[in-house]
């Protein structure tokens, strides 16, 4: 077959096709024979009595009768049913019968084999006055009843004998290399091989313990109520033990688990056989069923599929995908005695000696293994180490921390060969992007063949199969193929393209060769599925192809090219304060093929920080001698800090973490203020039962009382201007006004909040930030919406031992680029302030759109709009980074903007003796106002503009400057006549002058 592919359009030049139909004679279904005789043991639930009526009589229930197409077919039935004192008919699969005869009739044509009407299944529960032996005798005299039995009580095989502990790892040889292991790290390299996109029933008596730190939460637990069990949890463990550098590693850790209980409560009667219909329902095709218990038979553990209705709801499953892997038993048997002509699909598995030769010959026969042409395969069924029993790590006497290395029997053995068949399963799924699974015969099949042989022993050469050998299985999964082949050219000039590289949706790969030629031998076939073609300068290709088994196929494509090309190469830009400058920009793709773009904006001097990223940290616990601050702030060019007892000061220091003052803070010295807000004038702090508010310099200006000292995380809310407050055992986060006054409350906060901060321009509406610790070792970061409580994990700040938060604080202030998450910790008594890049500044610049698509010789016009309206007088840098499909991937231009914020002059060789506004000329005012101001030191500074409302008007000034005299030209034509006030503020200082336009 052939096709040629140029610009999207397939020409199809030959087509083969075939199609096979007809209706092949089904495998007659063998029916399992009657006992001339029962007689019941105290393993068996007597008074439940589970009935067959034979193929062909269709023998429904209704209104509580059964009845069925000929009303003769049922008077032998009744004839002896009538005798007996019955509590209870029921149908012994509870699904609808329309569902059961649908699967019945597709597991037919995929197996081949007639299969049980399981809607011909019954459940009578006899009165206890009843002769259940009798009963059953009675009716399996019938020739319209294919088998009445009793229900077994199921048991597991279970000797939990704990040895010396020995090194865990070096008990786990049944994972590694084959002969001696399965070799699942030779799975776990490949896509899916960690058993992704599998999903696992473990059948057991008991459920197993999900909270043990090993395993995961199951996606399905039944029945309600089920108990914990050692037997299962040990099942799971050589399943799905997480790969986490700890305890064990499962052979499918990443497959999904459920555990399924088979007789959780004493008193009710088990239906197995309709919980495994119901349980098969729940899984996809391809899903896996493990099964390790039985029931008693001969003082032994025989086979549950024994029972004639749960073989049959085996086989139904198996033929419609369903893969069980079932314990083949610990009774010293031979199974082709009790299992002759009967095959329900499931895979068995025996028990065999591991390679320390402690049990015999490396994968002989264990002598207690049951065995026979029926056993397909073997797993380790001695000195097996798992979770549970605890013979080997017990941590503290805690069930969910134990582990063994003695687990044993064919209980040991089905879990390990259970974890290769669910890794294959695994790996066949992503290779086949979901197309395809293996079925139970295939995935027998394919393990027998590449397993590791058994070995002759001491007990016999009973036959229990190879043990599974992941690395072989690997290379021999079936999957179907054919020959892909072609040529790749440059769509323009004819030429061929070498070195192109063609990828499959499945991943099968080529490259091609010099003359640009490419073959896939080997390639997944599954009928319709893409290829794509990459290639240097050209654009990808991805074109549709059909494939099937045996086809050869050749493929050629042309490939196109696009162009990105600027009309600019950099901007660097003057910009008056509070404008906004719109520049035109244009791309244009010189190419013959669509160019797709997008555009990133960056600053260049974060490019390589991401949020959450350590900006800096300063040991300002080392330079103060101070082991015990609390509550941090960055306001303007300093940070504050809060000492208590002997140090009941507060702490100023320069961005280097160098102590610039102190001073004394207010509060009882022995409370600690362990958070820090401010409101944009003063520091607020809660010490014992009141929240001070006090200035930069320590003098308490204000403050309220609280009903309870609990309340220590505090931040102000610049939107809602309230004080938000809470603490370790708050149920709530309290908002309140200045004068104490509550304002607020956000309610089912059950966290251990050790601080607050605020943030007005989170993205979210979450603006109101806690750190808190769950355990007083993990540390978190969660944001709330004050408005409905909606609560966002952040990040995890810390998981050492020995980390204590003792404030948090965001700021815009630490440089012109960035928004900064400080926090103030004490890792082993040394406080650390640590300043995290919480967000970039970049609002100043942007373009119009940020991606679009350009045809061949086609032109997109653009605008970057520059916008300076919360700038200060300093250069802003920029990039716009545009990623595309051009030539090159990516394409930078830089942007420069440099503000003049009203003409500032300095004077910086006077050194003025007041702090403040000098002189605003003229006063009244028109259009522009002059402005002389005196600065003490070298600071940060705002001046803003206030209406008689208290309304900001406007922004004058915000940068920082140094000591001197200043002057400033301010325009004002935006303004209505009135009276006005000027404010001129520092970190310590501030000031106030009142101003009058006139118009």
């Amino acid at each position: 077959m052939k096709f040629n592919q140029k610009l999207g359009i397939l020409v199809l030049a030959s087509t083969l096709l075939m199609h096979v139909s007809g209706n092949a004679a089904l495998r007659a279904r063998w029916a399992p024979p009657k006992p001339e005789h029962t007689v019941l043991s105290n393993e068996y639930h007597r008074y439940c009595i589970n009935v067959k009526f034979a193929e062909g009589n269709a023998v429904r229930l209704r209104d509580g009768k059964l009845v069925s197409s000929d009303s003769n077919v049922l008077s032998s039935f009744h004839e002896v049913y009538e005798q007996y004192e019955i509590k209870k008919l029921s149908r012994l699969f509870s699904r609808p019968e329309h569902i059961l005869d649908t699967e019945r009739v597709k597991g037919q044509v995929n197996s081949g084999k007639e299969l049980a009407d399981l809607n011909n299944y019954f459940r009578v529960i006899l009165d206890s006055s009843a002769n259940s032996e009798q009963f059953i005798n009675d009716l399996n005299r019938l020739d319209i009843i294919e088998m009445a039995c009793a229900e077994p009580r199921y048991f597991v095989d279970y000797d939990d004998i704990p040895p010396e502990t020995p090194d865990l790892t070096e008990h786990q040889g049944y994972l590694y290399d084959a002969p001696e292991g399965i070799n699942a790290p030779a799975a776990w390299e490949l896509p899916g091989g960690t058993g992704e996109g599998v999903r696992i029933i473990d059948m057991e008596i008991n459920i197993y313990l999900s909270d043990h730190e090993d395993l995961s939460q199951p996606f399905y637990v039944t029945p309600d109520g089920a108990r914990f069990g050692g037997h299962a949890t040990s099942s799971v463990g050589i399943l799905n033990a997480g790969h986490n550098g700890y305890g064990l590693d499962g052979i499918c850790p990443d497959a999904e688990i459920g555990s399924f209980a088979m007789e959780p409560h004493p008193h009710d009667f088990p239906n197995l056989a309709d919980q495994i219909n119901v349980m098969a329902d729940t899984l996809d095709i391809g899903g896996i069923i493990v099964v390790v218990a039985g029931y008693r038979i001969e003082g032994g553990l025989g086979l549950i599929e024994l029972q004639a209705g749960i073989f049959d709801a085996i086989e139904n499953a198996s033929a419609n995908g369903i893969i069980f892997v079932e314990a083949a038993g610990n009774d010293f048997s031979d199974l082709d005695r009790l299992m002759r002509n009967r095959h329900s699909g499931a895979i068995f598995v025996g028990a065999g000696a591991p390679p320390s030769g402690n049990w015999g010959p490396d994968r002989s026969r264990l002598e207690f293994s049951n065995y026979g042409q029926r056993v397909d395969l073997q797993g380790w069924g001695e000195e097996v180490t798992t979770t549970a029993g605890g013979g080997l790590w017990v941590g503290n006497n805690d069930p969910r921390q134990t582990y063994w290395a003695d687990h044993n029997g064919t209980s040991s053995a089905t879990p390990i060969v259970a974890g290769a068949v669910a890794c294959i399963q695994g790996i066949v799924k992503a290779r086949s992007r979901g197309r395809m699974v293996l079925n139970s015969t295939e995935m027998r099949d394919l393990l027998v063949e590449t397993g590791s042989p058994q070995q002759d022993g001491p007990n016999g050469n009973g036959h229990i199969g190879p043990r599974p050998n992941l690395a072989e299985a690997i290379e021999h999964i079936p999957f179907p193929s054919g020959v892909l082949y072609g040529t790749v050219i440059d769509f323009e000039t004819d030429e061929t393209i070498p070195f192109a590289q063609i990828t499959t949706l499945f991943g099968d790969e080529a490259i091609c060769d010099d003359v640009g030629e490419w073959v896939m031998p080997n390639s997944l076939a599954f009928g319709d599925f893409t290829l794509t073609v990459q290639a240097e300068d050209f654009l990808n290709q991805t074109v549709e192809v059909h494939l099937e088994e045996g086809d050869s196929l050749e493929v050629n494509i042309s490939l196109l090219y696009s162009g990105f090309n600027l009309s600019a190469e950099s901007f660097n830009i003057d910009i008056e304060p509070e404008s906004l400058i719109e520049l035109p920009i244009s791309i244009t793709n010189n190419g013959n093929g669509t160019l797709v773009w997008q555009a990133e904006k960056r600053i260049p001097s974060l490019e390589d920080l991401q949020q959450w990223d350590m900006m800096d940290s300063l040991p300002i616990g080392e330079t103060l001698e101070n082991g015990s601050l609390h509550g941090v702030a960055l306001i303007g060019d300093f940070f504050y800090t809060t000492g208590y007892r002997n140090n009941s000061f507060l702490y100023k220091l320069n961005r280097d973490g160098e102590l610039v003052n102190r001073f004394p803070r207010p509060g009882n010295p022995n409370s600690k203020m362990r958070d820090l807000a401010y409101d944009g004038e003063i520091l607020w702090a809660t010490a014992g039962e009141v929240a001070y508010g006090f200035t930069t310099e320590g003098d308490s200006v204000t403050g309220f009382e609280l009903e309870t000292n609990a309340l220590t995380a505090i931040t102000w809310d610049s939107n809602r201007e309230v004080l938000w407050m809470s603490g370790f055992v708050s149920d709530a986060i309290t908002g309140y006004s200045r004068d104490g006054q509550v304002a607020g409350s956000i309610d089912g906060c059950e966290f251990n909040i050790h601080s607050l901060t605020y943030w007005a321009e989170d993205p979210d509406d979450c603006p109101l930030y806690m750190l808190h610790s769950p355990d007083n070792e993990t540390h978190l970061i969660h944001k709330i919406n004050p408005v409905n409580g909606d609560t966002l994990f952040v990040s995890t700040l810390r998981t050492e031992a020995g980390f204590r938060p003792n404030g948090t604080f965001i700021s815009k202030g630490w440089d012109r680029y960035s928004t900064v998450f400080l926090t103030l910790s004490s890792p082993d008594q040394n406080e650390i302030l640590d300043i995290r890049l919480l967000a970039d500044f970049n609002e100043w610049f942007d373009l119009n759109t940020l991606s679009g698509e350009i045809e061949a010789d086609g032109t997109e016009d653009l605008i970057l709009l520059l916008n300076s309206d919360s700038l200060d007088n300093q250069e802003y840098e920029g990039e716009l980074l545009f990623q595309h499909n051009a030539a090159g991937g990516e394409t930078s231009i830089g942007i420069t903007v440099s503000v003049e914020l009203n003409n500032v002059t300095d004077d910086t060789n006077h050194h003025p003796s007041t702090f403040g506004i000098n002189s605003i000329s003229p006063n009244p005012f028109n259009s522009e106002l002059h402005i002389s101001f005196n600065l003490l030191q070298d600071t940060f500074a705002e001046m803003r503009m206030f209406d008689i409302t208290g309304r900001e008007v406007k922004q004058v000034l915000r940068s920082h400057r140094k000591t001197g005299t200043h002057q400033l030209t301010f325009n004002s034509a935006h303004l209505t006549s009135g009276l006005y006030f000027l404010s001129l503020k520092t970190s310590s200082q501030h000031d106030i002058k009142k101003v009058i336009c006139l118009k």
